[in-house]
């Protein structure tokens, strides 16, 4: 959806004019284009960005609707270890498989060996990692393949994010019926 600033901005100059058709095109393709700017231009989401450089990919597609997995994968803030970890929520922002590597997304997607099963079609029909968008969004078919994958992937992580918790948990009755006071959650 185009920003509302750049929406409003659009409606102000159509409704001052009262322009034909041909105008309105004009003036959506100018606001595409300021918005086109502004994302290039833009410090945070850049993530997002990677995934979706040109706006337009995104906008002309009539297909699919973003769940709420798509939009944890999309922004990056999903149950990812890095992003748990800068608030508080993990003790470590590394992969548990992949030692010195941050679990973030980008990882978690594309290069972690827990995962590979889960996208492993996904892998076979794209050439690169960051083409998966202009893939998801030819059809219906290749929408829905990547929210299941996506959505499994955010299964598996919400299940080891349980288990670390459970085992975070009962150290710490652990900790409180030895009288420890050495154990502190993250802060």
């Amino acid at each position: 959806m185009i920003p509302v600033d750049t929406l409003t901005d659009e409606a102000s100059r159509l409704y001052e004019n009262q322009e034909s058709s041909l105008n309105k095109q004009s003036k959506r393709l100018r606001s595409l284009a300021a918005w086109q700017t502004a994302w290039d231009q833009a410090e945070n989401g850049r993530w997002t960005h990677r995934l979706i450089p040109d706006i337009s990919m995104w906008t002309v597609q009539n297909h699919g609707e973003t769940s709420y997995d798509l939009t944890q994968f999309l922004t990056g803030h999903g149950g990812y270890r890095s992003y748990l970890y800068r608030f508080g929520l993990d003790e470590s922002p590394d992969c548990p498989t992949c030692e010195g590597t941050a679990e973030n997304e980008e990882h978690v997607f594309f290069a972690c060996p827990r995962f590979k099963s889960s996208r492993r079609k996904l892998e076979t029909e794209l050439n690169t990692r960051l083409t998966v968008i202009r893939y998801m969004v030819q059809s219906n078919t290749t929408w829905d393949a990547v929210e299941a994958i996506v959505k499994r992937i955010h299964q598996q992580l919400k299940s080891a994010e349980v288990q670390w918790g459970h085992r975070r948990e009962a150290t710490a009755i652990n900790a409180a019926q030895s009288g420890s006071s050495s154990f502190r959650v993250n802060s």
